[in-house]
């Protein structure tokens, strides 16, 4: 996504950005070999590479491997009278997060090349748009501002939690432990890079929507200030404006068309992300309330702990508000269009414009972009409102069976 954003003339404080965030975002996706597909700017395609492939295939395939060995070596390093809620808790986030990894290998190798068409199909989009692009400085801004909340608050810091884990767990237990953990949380490192991915290309599809809108707001407008033009002028902007909606259509359909293949591609995956997040603020919520009871109780001392997960907490509640935000502004900018349509003032018009209005009308009452997670539920601000309530009623019951 940012690389196609950079084909676009913009300022260079906002190509500064987008290439910033290429570079961080690259740090991981190579580390845990999710970036197999490379721009060939000979062919002016995406193509497979070969050694990244098999770097993803002997990385993911021993971490898949060894995962379970890991995993039973450290919960049986845990105390015999550890808290069994916290011991299930930690179990039950493992399993979904070996459960995204060995997904995310089963997928991406099984989808590759669709994966690969998917690339191409949105290259070749972007340049037959490229001449419709209006005003689009400002879209740019919100997209950069969105993605730099999330590398700022979500990306980074899951980094930082992860070291900040392994160096409480050396000091906890010993050394032999930590390349069992490092191996336990390298899935936590692959949620992060497909949360990002899925977060980026949402981004990329809203981006696209709104200028779509914005075009139709303009031609809205030009319609309005046709009234000094000759009979001939007319007919002639209405022709012009009737193939202009003609790819306004063909693109939204497009872009339609992308969130369905992006729901395909990471639907399964970003159910078990989401599940990972919901359980994780539950028990990192249990513990912070544990925490504070105790600390005030004068049985423990120090607070390192508690910050940890307060962290954690606050870090899993924006990624959950981000892609809600993302993903109905997304469903809200599909569907605006239909809107916009009707504004459009087609009285007295060609015939071309009138039909071309009513079949893109058509069109959007037939199909829009919805990000519809699994079939189960739209990823969007309702859906996350409804998570937000059962995470603090789940808080109120953890607090009085404590009590």
């Amino acid at each position: 996504m940012e690389s196609h954003f950079e084909m676009v003339s913009m300022p260079r404080w906002i190509f500064f950005g987008f290439r910033t965030i290429y570079i961080v975002n690259s740090v991981t996706e190579n580390f845990v070999g999710m970036r197999i597909l490379v721009f060939n700017k000979k062919l002016d395609s995406y193509e497979i590479s070969k050694p990244k492939l098999i770097y993803f295939i002997i990385f993911n395939g021993c971490l898949v491997s060894y995962f379970p060995f890991s995993v039973y070596r450290i919960f049986g390093a845990l105390p015999l009278n550890h808290n069994r809620l916290v011991t299930f808790t930690l179990f039950i986030m493992t399993i979904f997060l070996f459960i995204i990894s060995l997904t995310m290998l089963v997928r991406h190798l099984t989808d590759l090349k669709r994966r690969r068409n998917m690339f191409n199909q949105s290259l070749k989009f972007f340049n037959q748009v490229r001449d419709m692009l209006i005003d689009y400085e400002s879209d740019l801004k919100i997209v950069l501002w969105f993605i730099y909340l999330r590398i700022g608050i979500c990306q980074i810091c899951s980094i930082i939690l992860t070291l900040t884990n392994i160096n409480e767990v050396v000091s906890a237990f010993n050394y032999q432990l930590m390349v069992h953990f490092i191996i336990v949380s390298v899935p936590y490192l692959i949620q992060n890079a497909i949360l990002s991915n899925f977060f980026a290309a949402l981004l990329r599809i809203y981006f696209f929507f709104r200028q779509i809108n914005r075009n139709l707001e303009h031609i809205a407008q030009k319609l309005k200030d046709n009234r000094d033009l000759t009979e001939y002028q007319r007919i002639t902007l209405c022709c012009e404006l009737s193939d202009f909606v003609d790819r306004l259509a063909f693109s939204h359909r497009s872009l339609c068309q992308s969130t369905k293949d992006l729901l395909y591609l990471y639907s399964l995956q970003i159910l078990f992300c989401l599940l990972t997040l919901f359980f994780g603020i539950v028990f990192q919520t249990y513990f912070v309330v544990l925490w504070i009871k105790l600390f005030f109780g004068g049985f423990i001392e120090g607070y390192s702990g508690s910050l940890s997960a307060t962290f954690f907490i606050i870090t899993a509640f924006t990624e959950l508000l981000l892609q809600g935000i993302v993903s109905s502004k997304l469903n809200f900018e599909s569907a605006r269009a239909g809107k916009l349509l009707h504004k459009i003032s087609v009285v007295n018009t060609d015939v071309r414009l009138q039909r071309s209005v009513h079949t893109f009308s058509l069109q959007i009452i037939q199909e829009t972009a919805k990000v519809s997670i699994c079939g189960f539920f739209n990823l969007d601000i309702p859906f996350i409102s409804s998570v937000s309530k059962n995470i603090f009623l789940e808080i109120i019951l953890i607090t009085k069976e404590w009590s």
